[in-house]
């Protein structure tokens, strides 16, 4: 139908005709400010190092936009499980010497570069479980635990005080929905169970012993028999 002569439409969100008003253009850049900020947020959450308590904070509070437009990968691996300790995921952490085994942002948990996703980040998931399950067998944890202390003496010039393999517990559905904040948040302390604890012994020339925390005063020595080696001063 034809328009009559000298009749302009507008439009509430536009004001004029074909221009966007200032208060439709100002919310449209809010949104994709925050769409942006969002996305950027997920996207380094997955690398190791710049993850942090206050990336997760974010991520969990938006988590329905987020995970809704699939903009965080989130890593949790969505699987049929009976929720037994064989089935949870494990963590491999170390802690340096001179720091506090009391505060956890004192320990390196491994991987601690990359991509969460990684095929380096799926081999420690599997050497974390294995460790867990062969825990009490002291000559193979032994020797895992040996392994990763001569590998960050050589490789990094780091000494070594503890090393241990933490299993990560499953979370409720009650305590999702209505915990607290802490109680919300998968990665907080409380779900880390210990499936394997010990002290790094390094002596003057190098050599790494290992002190099985379950068994305080005894060295266990990879190929020594039992698993069991007798006490030696560093």
């Amino acid at each position: 139908m034809a328009r009559k002569p000298g009749i302009q439409t507008t439009s509430v969100a536009t004001g004029e005709a074909g221009a966007i008003s200032p208060g439709v253009r100002t919310a449209l850049s809010l949104g994709l400010v925050i769409h942006l900020f969002l996305a950027f947020v997920a996207m380094t959450a997955n690398l190791a190092p710049v993850y942090s308590r206050v990336q997760a904070r974010v991520l969990t509070n938006f988590s329905l936009y987020t995970r809704l437009l699939a903009v965080d990968l989130n890593f949790t691996p969505f699987y049929w499980t009976h929720a037994s300790m064989d089935d949870v995921d494990h963590r491999i952490s170390v802690l340096p010497a001179g720091k506090r085994p009391e505060v956890d942002s004192d320990w390196i948990h491994l991987p601690d570069a990359g991509v969460r996703g990684s095929d380096r980040y799926q081999r420690y998931l599997r050497l974390g479980r294995t460790w867990s399950l062969m825990s009490q067998q002291d000559d193979i944890t032994a020797a895992i635990a040996k392994s990763i202390g001569t590998s960050f003496l050589e490789q990094r010039q780091v000494r070594l005080a503890r090393v241990r393999c933490q299993r990560h517990m499953l979370q409720s559905w009650e305590t999702i929905r209505g915990g607290t904040q802490t109680q919300r948040n998968p990665d907080d302390p409380s779900y880390f169970q210990v499936a394997y604890d010990a002290n790094l012994v390094i002596s003057r020339n190098g050599t790494v012993s290992v002190v099985k925390l379950a068994e305080a005063g005894e060295i266990a020595q990879p190929g020594s028999e039992g698993g069991k080696g007798n006490a030696t001063n560093p």
